[in-house]
């Protein structure tokens, strides 16, 4: 098992703080696969999962979340609340990317990048149920200090949810593909 990187950390304690009402709460993930049996039969799927998820369980892999690169910040865009808030979250990364360091954001079927964006991710995963943000190696690692930087804009947010003001669509006129 390898060290999540501090950027991650940092992110993933920021938003705990920032928003425990959400994020110390757990959810059903109804997709996780839990394998097979002894018999080779598959067990039902499913799990109690955690809003903010990082992971370093194999430091080798290409994968940004087994090598502990990625966030995944579990807000479903069937929760219209919850899709509100993610949209704020989303806008504060991209505003503080260059403070940030990470290299990509997903959610709900878009992308912005080390190359670009808003645009149409088209990955298998449409991100429908969570953020997903991950760094690179070298800025993954060497990104620290920023959750000071960002913590003014993230507590705007949180007023602002708290009290039902991001309920209204026409704050959030994401890109139509």
């Amino acid at each position: 098992m390898g060290a999540i990187a501090p950027a991650v950390l940092e992110l993933q304690s920021t938003l705990g703080q920032t928003f425990p009402e959400i994020f110390d709460k757990i959810f059903w993930d109804k997709y996780w696969d839990n394998g097979t049996d002894t018999r080779g039969k598959p067990k039902p799927k499913g799990k109690w999962a955690p809003r903010l998820q990082a992971s370093a369980k194999n430091p080798g892999s290409k994968d940004p979340h087994d090598n502990g690169l990625a966030l995944d910040i579990f807000l479903f865009k069937t929760n219209w609340n919850e899709w509100a808030l993610a949209n704020e979250l989303v806008n504060v990364f991209i505003t503080n990317k260059s403070i940030m360091g990470w290299s990509s954001v997903i959610y709900d079927s878009v992308t912005t990048d080390d190359y670009g964006g808003p645009k149409l991710y088209t990955g298998a995963d449409k991100h429908e149920t969570h953020i997903h943000i991950e760094w690179p190696r070298s800025r993954g690692m060497t990104s620290r200090g920023f959750s000071y930087q960002i913590q003014d804009q993230l507590d705007m947010v949180a007023v602002s949810w708290r009290i039902g003001e991001l309920i209204n669509p026409s704050k959030h006129d994401r890109p139509v593909y």
